[in-house]
Order: structure tokens, then C-alpha cells, then sequence
């Protein structure tokens, strides 16, 4: 697992367009740690429930806070958004570390926006994904599974997963105002 760490964090750091597959859950967990670590504008995620073994992990939440804070160099410039879609959240997902902070955190109720979908003819979606900046993301082609391709600096792939993602939220439901 330190090999992974240690060439994501290479890749990271050096805006690098090489795709990085992975297959596991803790390989999901250092990418999109990585992810926020690096964010400048913004980080939009599309997925199921967002599982606590990912974004739970203590690493991803320390780097979303410190997106969230601008405290690392890349956010520091302001202007920061971060947006979840959850395409079926649990009755327990307000108790997600994530959803915690974007709703308990006052600082950042203009920063953070958490929405559902509620149109069953978008859950048809096979896919998840996270994506920062418009250019570095992690996609997983089938959600059923944690397989995914991951990439640093690739907005062209970026600029596909932003239109599917602007389409899909401007239909969703704030998450508060959920039955």
C-alpha cells in the first residue's frame, strides 16, 4: 500500500496526465485523499452513499476540512465550492463525516451544497466519480464495484464528467429538505 501512496502522491503532486487504475477500496481512499489535497476551485462527487470506508477515512476527511478551510497551499486563494450528489442516500447519511461537515460546519454552508436525486430516470446512471478543478478525477465505469481509473490532469475526460455532473444537479434535491 505505501508503493500506491507513494506514486499517487508523485502523480499528485506533479499534475501528471497518466491514468492510475485501481481496484480497492483503500486504493479509492489515498486517490481521492490526494484529490482534495490538490484542489484549488472546486470538488464535485456523484455517487451511491458515499461509503464511510472511503470517505470516512480519516485522510479524506482531514484534507476535505483543510479544502474546505483553504489551510493547504492549493485553496488557498478563495472562491472554494464543493458539491455531493447522492444518487441513493441511507436514512443514516447525515451521519457521514462529510455530509456532517458541509451541514454542522456554519463556515461553510456557502461553500458546500448536498443534494439527492430524486428523478428515477437519472438513477438509471452506471457510473461515479469525483472531480476536482475540472481536470483531475477518479471514475468508476461500473458503481456496483470500487474499480476505477484515476487521473491528475486530464480536462478533456474533466469537462465531460462537469457537463453530466451540472446536468444531474441542477435537477437534484437539497438533501434538507428530504422527506
Amino acid at each position: 500500500m505505501n508503493n500506491y501512496r507513494e506514486l499517487v502522491e508523485r502523480l499528485a503532486k506533479s499534475n501528471s496526465s497518466e491514468k492510475i487504475p485501481n481496484a480497492t477500496i483503500d486504493h479509492a481512499a489515498v486517490l481521492i485523499e490526494n484529490l482534495f489535497a490538490h484542489a484549488h476551485e472546486k470538488v464535485r462527487i456523484l455517487s451511491g452513499q458515499l461509503n464511510k470506508n472511503v470517505y470516512g477515512a480519516s485522510g479524506v476527511f482531514e484534507k476535505a476540512r483543510a479544502f474546505l478551510r483553504g489551510e493547504h497551499e492549493a485553496s488557498k486563494e478563495g472562491g472554494r465550492r464543493f458539491e455531493i450528489l447522492l444518487e441513493a442516500p441511507s436514512s443514516d447519511i447525515g451521519e457521514n463525516p462529510l455530509v456532517r461537515l458541509c451541514r454542522e460546519e456554519t463556515e461553510f454552508s456557502n461553500i458546500c451544497e448536498v443534494k439527492y436525486i430524486s428523478d428515477p430516470n437519472d438513477k438509471e446512471i452506471n457510473c461515479h466519480f469525483i472531480l476536482v478543478d475540472g481536470k483531475a478525477w477518479r471514475f468508476e465505469p461500473d458503481k456496483e464495484t470500487p474499480a476505477a481509473i484515476a487521473c491528475f490532469n486530464d480536462p478533456e475526460i474533466g469537462k465531460q464528467l462537469d457537463e453530466m455532473f451540472d446536468v444531474l444537479f441542477k435537477r437534484g434535491v437539497l438533501l434538507e429538505s428530504r422527506g
